[in-house]
């Protein structure tokens, strides 16, 4: 469901604050009423939908207009009495105790919000405008709350260093929010960002097909990192997609007099499988700059493979607790 358009932020990785905003003289961010947009979720209550993803790319706006909204929006549902579950994205500077706690109570069970960088150098190139002490605070809240979060990331761009993204495993290794997604994740580029332009200048190379540019990595080390993650890093796939089941079925099948402590217990093998998955990232990286891609200790691969399984087991082990009710 779409509710707004455009973005009052100015990421320079982005489309959605640049190059959309560049052919008319209307606000940066546009929006639906909060009228329009409860009405449309009675419609869909109506015909038995009970979960909607609301895919703006900002849905409280950037300013004090989608906050106001937001509020309206809270009111409407409460009196509309709607049984509605539904996801927003957001920037982490915009998370506040009280609307997120009144946004929880009227639905929301799933937010995205922009991190994208941990390390200075990328934090300023891409004009992100906010601070790692936003994302903990954010992070914290989020889980305070118990509103279930993913985080936008980048890890690999043109220009990455080794110890850009040393900070940045680094990072997600203290806050326990690692994923296979978000240490492999590289730049997508599309026409219309401005950061292409400072690419270009410090000689990065694109070519361009179906409306996305390829490019190459500047350093070799990053490139070998980025493959290596890429490769033996896989089996958390696995682990975590057993983890989602576990989640899922847990929300479905568990009595509801439990959920906060099965949530707790999900929540702990989460984690685990967050900080060994950036841990096995790190020595990567180490293996990356020591002794590149070709010279990688089977060892490295194997204890890998183990940890992931163990994990692995450990979330599948859990659903058959879930579905017996403990």
């Amino acid at each position: 469901m779409s509710t707004s358009r455009g973005c009052a932020a100015h990421c320079s990785f982005c489309q959605s604050g640049n190059y959309g905003n560049r052919y008319h003289s209307l606000p940066r961010w546009r929006h639906r009423s909060a009228e329009n947009i409860v009405r449309e979720l009675v419609q869909l209550n109506n015909m038995g939908i009970t979960a909607v993803s609301i895919v703006d790319d900002d849905f409280l706006g950037g300013d004090g207009r989608g906050v106001d909204r937001a509020r309206i929006f809270i009111a409407l549902l409460r009196a509309s009495r709607l049984d509605i579950r539904f996801s927003i994205e957001c920037r982490v500077d915009e998370l506040d105790e009280e609307l997120l706690t009144d946004l929880r109570q009227v639905g929301l069970r799933h937010v995205l919000i922009g991190v994208e960088a941990a390390n200075d150098s990328d934090i300023r190139l891409f004009a992100k405008r906010t601070t790692n002490s936003q994302v903990r605070h954010a992070v914290a809240l989020l889980r305070e709350l118990r509103i279930d979060f993913s985080v936008g990331f980048i890890m690999f761009h043109p220009l990455s260093t080794v110890s850009g993204l040393e900070q940045n495993l680094n990072f997600l290794h203290d806050l326990r929010i690692g994923t296979y997604s978000r240490v492999t994740n590289r730049l997508e580029l599309h026409p219309g960002a401005p950061l292409t332009n400072h690419y270009r200048r410090h000689g990065i190379v694109f070519y361009e097909e179906n409306y996305r540019f390829y490019y190459q990595f500047s350093d070799p080390q990053v490139a070998t990192a980025y493959a290596m993650f890429r490769e033996l890093l896989r089996p958390f796939v696995t682990a975590e997609t057993a983890g989602y089941q576990a989640r899922f079925t847990a929300a479905t099948a568990f009595d509801p007099a439990d959920e906060k402590m099965v949530e707790r217990q999900l929540g702990r093998l989460s984690e685990r499988t967050s900080t060994a998955l950036v841990e096995a990232a790190i020595e990567c990286l180490q293996h990356a700059v020591s002794v590149g891609a070709d010279m990688a200790s089977s060892n490295l691969r194997h204890q890998i493979e183990r940890t992931a399984t163990g994990l692995t087991d450990s979330c599948r082990q859990f659903l058959p607790r879930i579905t017996k009710g403990g």
